[in-house]
This record gives C-alpha cells, sequence and structure tokens, in this order.
C-alpha cells in the first residue's frame, strides 16, 4: 500500500516523455499492471511508435497482493490485483509487452521473515520463467509459443544490440537453443531448482511444459534438469 500503482504509472510516463524530448531509446523494466502499461502505451503511441519498450516479470504474471504469502511476495514494484495479471497477459499476447525477465534475488528465506518492513525485497525468479509462461501462457491462456520465443529471445536480442547473433535460428547465428517438453508436469521444489534460494513462490505448483534441454553455441549444456557441459559464457559486443 506504500507503493500505489498510481506512483508507479506516473514515474513511468514522466521518464518516457523526458526520453522522447531527448531522442533516448527507453528499456521499462519490472512493470506491474495496466495502469503503468496505459501510461506507457500513451506515451508510445503520441510519439508515433517511439523506441519504449516494456518489460513485466513472471510474478506480476501469477500472483497477487491478496495471496497469502506474507513477507516472501515483498518485491518492488509490488504484487497487484488480478485485474492486473490478465491485463499483462494481454500485452504479452497483442506484442505491447516487449520481454519478460525474472528480477531474480537468490536471497535464502532467512532474509524474508519478520514484519513487511524488515523483510528483504525480492526472491528467485530465472529458473521458473519459461516454466511459468508455457503453463500459464501457453497452456491456459492460448499464447503461441512464436510469443514465448520472442519475449524470451528475439525481442531482448534486437532491443540491446545483439542481434542476430543471439535471438534467431539462422545461418551465422550462436545456435543457442532450449528444447522443451511441453506436455510435462511437474511439481516445483526449491531443490529441483538447484539455485541458492531455498524458497520459490512456486513451491508446490504443478506446472506443465519444461525445459529438457540446452544448447550454447551448438554444444549440449543441459540434459533432463541437470548440467552436463562445462562454462562456456562469453562476452559479446552490442551494436549501437
Amino acid at each position: 500500500e506504500s507503493r500505489p500503482q498510481v506512483v508507479e504509472a506516473q514515474a513511468a510516463h514522466s521518464v518516457a516523455l523526458y526520453a522522447q524530448e531527448i531522442g533516448c531509446p527507453l528499456y521499462i523494466v519490472h512493470i506491474s499492471g495496466a495502469m503503468v502499461l496505459e501510461e506507457i502505451l500513451s506515451v508510445r503511441e503520441r510519439y508515433d511508435g517511439a523506441p519504449i519498450y516494456i518489460e513485466t516479470c513472471p510474478h506480476y504474471l501469477t500472483h497477487t497482493s491478496d495471496d497469502d504469502i506474507g513477507p516472501l511476495g515483498k518485491v518492488n514494484p509490488p504484487l497487484r490485483t488480478k485485474e492486473d495479471i490478465e491485463a499483462l497477459w494481454e500485452g504479452i499476447k497483442n506484442g505491447t509487452v516487449d520481454t519478460v525477465g525474472s528480477d531474480h534475488n537468490s536471497r535464502k528465506r532467512d532474509k524474508k521473515t519478520g514484519s513487511i518492513w524488515k523483510s528483504a525485497a525480492g526472491f528467485p525468479g530465472t529458473a521458473t520463467i519459461l516454466p511459468i509462461l508455457l503453463s500459464e501462457g501457453v497452456h491456459r491462456r492460448g499464447v503461441s509459443l512464436t510469443k514465448v520465443a520472442e519475449i524470451t529471445a528475439m525481442n531482448p536480442a534486437q532491443i540491446f544490440g545483439v542481434f542476430p547473433q543471439k535471438g534467431t535460428i539462422a545461418v551465422g547465428s550462436d545456435a543457442d537453443l532450449t528444447i522443451v517438453n511441453l506436455g510435462k508436469e511437474q511439481s516445483v521444489t526449491a531443490q529441483m531448482l538447484q539455485g541458492n534460494s531455498d524458497y520459490s513462490l512456486y513451491e508446490g505448483w504443478t506446472l506443465k511444459g519444461w525445459p529438457i534441454g540446452t544448447v550454447i553455441r551448438g554444444q549440449q549444456m543441459m540434459r533432463d534438469g541437470q548440467v552436463i557441459g562445462p562454462p562456456v559464457g562469453q562476452e559479446i559486443s552490442r551494436g549501437t
């Protein structure tokens, strides 16, 4: 309640106006609901499709402020309403939301205890991005697999200047691939996610659709939930 959506919407609207007046592309992260989405889109329309990019996070697509999760759900911006969840899913389907990021924070459960004021903000999210998009998006709401590929791979690559090296399957592009089993149903536990955190917002949820293989530049790195290859990360240069 200390961070109502009107404050988020006002801040996003203001920075979007300033960015367009000085000719600066803008990437707005972690939008949490319908009001802020509408304000950003109003500026985008005013400036005839200005380069204002919109990112939301999985928790804004699944959880509300009424959920009985206590301080585990503390995050900035905060969780909103069921109506906001559906507005963001609609934004994904119609292309007004460009990307989905995790806002991942690998802190432990003991940092999320006590009152809402003493609890730390944030929670883990990276490992469940794709299962949420497949289960809640593709299976439950009819989001296309093409759209999932756009918001997780192609759009980020284009926005941040690494396309077509990244973000597409083409001759000359890096062979970075994720293989998914759309029919796989699995109950979420912190242990199976293999992260540093000892909890997940999705513990006990059964999600349908999981990654079962990962290929990085042609080398298989994950199979059936287990890392099987050595670290092969490389720094890549952004375009302008």
